[in-house]
């Protein structure tokens, strides 16, 4: 419960920021960067769920730059993005090195081969690559391993969502802009990504919470389910933070 706790309050920390990064960080970027340091501090995991173009890869590539372990970095993503995060560290945090293993196959299982399970470099992969290349990731164990757009392991019986699991790493997380794009089960598979069991399997999410919650989304085991994983989805939408912006224009306009 304590670690729990410690989530819970994640915006009481204190945290400094490369000066590059700083200044084009909003307070509720700041607040989501607080919140994937706590869980990783307290070795959780969890789902950061912003809206689109709220700002989620700064606010990882800032997460990533307090990363205290001298281990590696795996991020998944759509092969459409690989090379954008490449791009967007050399522009946030160019001290970090930053490796795609995108490309042919010999290309990819060279650049596999160099990762040092002691050394903090960001690898870069897509699902499909990841998915393929799954063998050749035995024996290599990363600090934090991303997925990006996780809607995309939504089935769990697909081979990319089962590829994933099966990575070593110590913490985890997900990024998504749509969590839930259709049914609770889309959601469950990305729990079951981040802390498998803790929903249990899928008989037992779908009988315990998907179907009584379909046919009454007011039921109590929509509350319960809510209080069980609100820790570990952190959601702002554009609505949220306009306001929030509003009102903080308006408190400094007040001051002066």
């Amino acid at each position: 419960m304590g670690a729990i706790k410690n989530v819970i309050n994640y915006k009481n920390q204190n945290i400094e920021f490369d000066s590059r990064i700083e200044a084009s960080l909003r307070e509720y970027q700041k607040d989501g960067i607080k919140w994937m340091l706590s869980l990783y501090n307290n070795n959780l995991d969890g789902i950061l769920a912003d809206d689109m173009g709220l700002g989620k890869t700064l606010e990882t590539i800032a997460f990533i730059s307090k990363v205290d372990k001298n281990m590696p970095i795996l991020i998944a993503c759509p092969t459409s993005v690989v090379y954008n995060w490449a791009r967007e560290f050399k522009m946030w945090n160019p001290s970090q090195r930053c490796v795609t293993i995108e490309g042919n196959k010999e290309y990819r299982t060279t650049r596999i081969a160099g990762i040092s399970n002691n050394d903090k470099t960001v690898y870069v992969t897509s699902y499909d690559s990841l998915r393929n290349d799954l063998s050749l990731y035995e024996g290599k164990s990363f600090s934090v391993f991303i997925i990006d757009e996780a809607q995309y392991i939504k089935n769990a019986l697909a081979l990319k969502a089962k590829a994933v699991k099966k990575i070593s790493c110590l913490n985890r997380f997900a990024l998504t802009g749509t969590p839930l794009e259709n049914r609770l089960s889309d959601l469950w598979s990305i729990f079951d990504f981040l802390m498998p069991g803790y929903l249990g399997d899928y008989d037992e999410f779908r009988t315990e919470f998907e179907q009584p919650i379909t046919e009454d989304p007011h039921c109590e085991k929509q509350k319960e389910l809510l209080l069980r994983i609100t820790p570990f989805i952190l959601r702002r939408t554009k609505n949220e933070v306009l306001k929030s912006f509003i009102l903080e224009s308006d408190s400094t306009c007040n001051s002066l």
